[in-house]
């Protein structure tokens, strides 16, 4: 737990499972460039089962009691932190993916097959809308096995990739769920509380942790 302490504003506790609270919590000032931290200690803390410790069952209700986090927010953020570190220092996402958002990072892990590909042909400024659309196109043509050219990123980018699939499968234009309309949660601080607020997701990260871990 030593190599985690590494803000100024950090005491060490008694225990480790006092260190993963408080570094959750002073992580939990700067959410946006500090979700891939938060994911780590999460992951770290169910690894360890702190979350006994602190007196609940599992890590979903420690982060949830504790943090404000949805049972969903938690293995995502978890799925983050294990998908995208850094093989050299896993504490640390890659560095690839260091200008990807987490709401980015989330979509990406929702790729049933061929995902480094689609991240690829993606960039850091595309829309969640955009990326989300492309995705629910490249998901669909992957399980249908429909125009595998287009399913191994051999487009320059998502607009290309989303044109030339409408063109070629005008059908799939048709049959796009109402998940492509819906904003995915992220993470914000509210300033009465303290802890997260949360905007409505409706998904499950499909490479989750929560199988790992008992529920």
């Amino acid at each position: 737990m030593n190599n985690l302490i590494q803000k100024e504003s950090f005491v060490p506790g008694k225990t480790l499972e006092e260190d993963f609270v408080n570094l959750v919590k002073i992580e939990l000032n700067d959410i946006k460039r500090s979700f891939f931290k938060i994911g780590f200690r999460l992951r770290e803390a169910a690894d360890n089962r702190y979350y006994e410790k602190l007196g609940f069952k599992n890590i979903s209700d420690c982060a949830e009691a504790l943090f404000g986090f949805k049972k969903s927010t938690t293995y995502e953020l978890m799925d983050i932190a294990f998908w995208f570190r850094s093989k050299e220092s896993p504490m640390c996402i890659d560095s690839k993916y260091q200008d990807y958002s987490q709401s980015q990072l989330t979509l990406f892990n929702q790729i049933n097959l061929a995902r480094d590909s689609f991240i690829k042909m993606s960039s850091p400024t595309d829309s969640i809308a955009k990326l989300r659309k492309a995705k629910s196109y490249w998901n669909k043509m992957q399980r249908g096995k429909i125009n595998n050219f287009l399913g191994y990123g051999r487009c320059g980018n998502v607009d290309e990739f989303i044109k030339k699939t409408e063109e070629i499968n005008p059908q799939l234009k048709e049959t796009i769920s109402e998940e492509t309309s819906k904003e995915p949660e992220q993470l914000s601080i509210n300033e009465n509380s303290g802890y997260p607020e949360k905007t409505r997701r409706n998904h499950t990260a499909r490479n989750s942790f929560r199988h790992h871990y008992r529920e």
